[in-house]
């Protein structure tokens, strides 16, 4: 990948802080009002050293500085973001800024400022005596935003001899940033416990942009800090059409860590879904734990007391689902850690991943790709789907541009498991049904001046077989749809991407990738945790001769023909969920009311806005369908 088209600002909320209160350990070093460990006035007491370059003879300059704005500004990439939201910032915080190091605070600059990067730097402590301590752990404030780097704090107990790594930042995407108060508890105990002579570094090695400490301490490890850092659940989509929504049973799971001195028992993981729209909750439930053992990393905890039956049709709209945790014993020495959120939605007729775009990516080295999303389409062989477009987004890297450039799109149907176990992805795509990958839809893009940089582009999706608009998708078929970037453009344009939703987490996150040569990957660029801005606009209508199965009287509509306001009268058995649904004369549905609770009822439906003529209203429930035939009039 190259960092000159992903090196695009981001623009980072300030989050409000309050001092960090280590209850439950012991100081060991540093802390409030120690000047070395707030860098009062510099770097006093700590040791910077450059390690590497990309140009050898620099190498020595990948220095950590001491800022007193607690920003780090000067290089070509810092924008207006804010300064480190640390307690003791008016004294300053330690920087180190691979932006200005690389370019000298000049755009495209790349590789000519002071140290080219990749470069690595560290920052090392003063010798520390941690002999009468079992456990010990560093403490900090940060604010770091990567691109191509690592961070982590690395320790020696043998005068510098040898340095063990503790990483940490991982989770944090290309082109993303932590909170501008980003508290980190680092258990080194391994290494540190019982140890006389204790230093620890600060280390950034790699490219972009930043990393700002301050506010550090050695503490004994507190003992109540559980941490929840994934959050596994059914959707493999942000965005689904309520249509495709299909009747089914969520499951939950969580990722969960103690990094603290104790066991924690009975712990609570407790899931909410609301609508964000009306705050209606529409399904909580939690689980207990015994106990969660000390030192368990990123272990899943699967919720299998907790369900969700989802609903026929919900309504449009989006969701928010939330995780919390928290133990009935002990308060959490941060509590912040103990909560996740992600968002979805059902649309009416789109299928996507993304929820912002967030960069480009392309392959690192030069040759033809393609990248995009998987989609699985509802079992419901009561609605037809008809792919109508795709709409996806790219970009071209300074100095190119993206006028008079093509690109090619294709629908490729899947043959294989649905959990992927028997994908080889070996052929680039087939046009003989049965094949692994079959080519049933396609189209190219042109750009013109008009087009800019990571906008949206919508291309309509040829039938292959007849080069008529429009693909007839299958009942629970699985397709890949995709840009091709190839010949001279393989090296120029990027595919916009989003970084905004954790898909490493997800069942069926499937983001297809193709590297020339070689072959399909079902988990794009990996590392990089991106998924493709690569979106498919359908068509949904009812099918023809679909079995009418509930009873004739279950559905009816009075008076018919009908001027303004629909009113029907549903007459089921017992108590469902539902939807009803308006379609013109050719299938095409218009309007969908959900049911949550349908039975024997009255509802009324507001056409005033439908054009005079025979429309057609189905009920549809987990019992079956029914389906009655009204005139609108004007």
């Amino acid at each position: 990948m190259r960092k000159s088209l992903t090196l695009n600002l981001l623009l980072i909320l300030a989050m409000s802080f309050g001092a960090y209160t280590v209850s439950a350990q012991t100081l060991i070093w540093g802390g409030a009002g120690d000047p070395v460990a707030e860098f009062s006035g510099g770097l006093t007491g700590w040791t910077a050293t450059g390690l590497s370059s990309s140009d050898p003879t620099k190498a020595d300059l990948a220095l950590w500085e001491w800022k007193a704005n607690g920003k780090a500004d000067g290089g070509a990439y810092w924008g207006t973001l804010p300064a480190i939201a640390s307690p003791s910032v008016a004294n300053g915080a330690a920087v180190f800024n691979s932006d200005r190091l690389d370019n000298a605070g000049i755009v495209g600059n790349f590789g000519l400022g002071d140290c080219p990067s990749p470069h690595k730097g560290v920052l090392t402590s003063p010798v520390i005596d941690c002999s009468a301590f079992a456990t010990v752990a560093v403490n900090f404030t940060q604010y770091y935003r990567n691109f191509q780097s690592a961070t982590s704090i690395e320790v020696t107990t043998d005068n510098g001899a040898t340095w063990v790594p503790f990483p940490l930042n991982t989770e944090i995407a290309t082109n993303a940033a932590t909170p501008n108060n980003s508290q980190k508890v680092i258990n080194i105990t391994a290494v540190a416990a019982n140890q006389s002579a204790v230093q620890f570094r600060f280390s950034f090695d790699g490219e972009y942009y930043f990393w700002i400490v301050d506010d550090v301490s050695l503490t004994t490890l507190p003992d109540n800090d559980l941490v929840m850092s994934g959050m596994y659940y059914s959707p493999s989509s942000f965005q689904t059409p309520q249509y495709h929504a299909k009747p089914e049973t969520w499951f939950f799971a969580a990722n969960v860590s103690n990094p603290g001195g104790a066991a924690q028992t009975n712990v609570w993981i407790k899931a909410t879904i609301i609508n964000t729209a009306s705050s209606e909750v529409i399904y909580t439930d939690s689980m207990k734990f015994d106990e969660i053992a000390q030192g368990v990393v990123d272990s899943l905890f699967d919720l299998t007391d907790m369900s969700w039956d989802v609903p026929e049709i919900l309504n449009i709209g989006q969701y928010r689902l939330t995780y919390n945790m928290w133990s009935e014993d002990h308060p959490d020495i941060t509590p912040t850690d103990n909560t996740l959120n992600e968002l979805f939605n059902f649309s009416e007729k789109v299928f996507s991943k993304d929820q912002a775009i967030t960069g480009g990516l392309r392959p690192g080295a030069d040759g033809d790709y393609a990248f995009g999303n998987y989609y699985k389409m509802s079992p419901d062989d009561n609605i037809q789907t008809t792919a109508l477009s795709t709409t996806f987004s790219c970009t071209a890297g300074a100095p190119e541009v993206l006028t008079g450039r093509s690109v090619n799109v294709y629908l490729l149907e899947i043959n294989c498991l649905d959990d992927f176990s028997d994908f080889e992805g070996l052929n680039y795509y087939g046009t003989t049904p049965g094949d692994e990958l079959v080519l049933v839809g396609l189209n190219n893009y042109t750009f013109t001046a008009a087009d800019a940089n990571y906008a949206e582009f919508t291309v309509d999706i040829l039938d292959f077989e007849t080069g008529e608009p429009g693909v007839v998708m299958k009942p629970n078929g699985k397709y890949f749809i995709v840009t091709e970037y190839a010949g001279a453009l393989n090296y120029v344009l990027y595919q916009g991407v989003s970084n905004s939703i954790d898909y490493s987490y997800k069942p069926d996150a499937v983001s297809p990738v193709w590297i020339s040569g070689d072959r399909w990957y079902t988990q794009g660029f990996g590392a990089d945790d991106a998924i493709a801005v690569q979106r498919l606009n359908t068509d949904i209508t009812f099918t023809t001769g679909a079995e009418e199965t509930l009873p004739v009287d279950a559905l009816s509509v009075f008076p018919n023909p009908v001027k303004g306001e629909m009113n029907v009268t549903l007459d089921l058995g017992k108590a469902t969920k539902g939807n009803l649904s308006i379609a013109d004369i050719t299938g095409k549905v218009l309007k969908t009311v959900a049911l949550q609770n349908a039975g024997q009822q009255n509802t009324k439906i507001d056409v005033s806005g439908f054009a005079q003529g025979s429309y057609f209203l189905r009920l549809t429930t987990s019992e079956g369908i029914r389906t009655v035939k009204v005139m609108i009039t004007e």
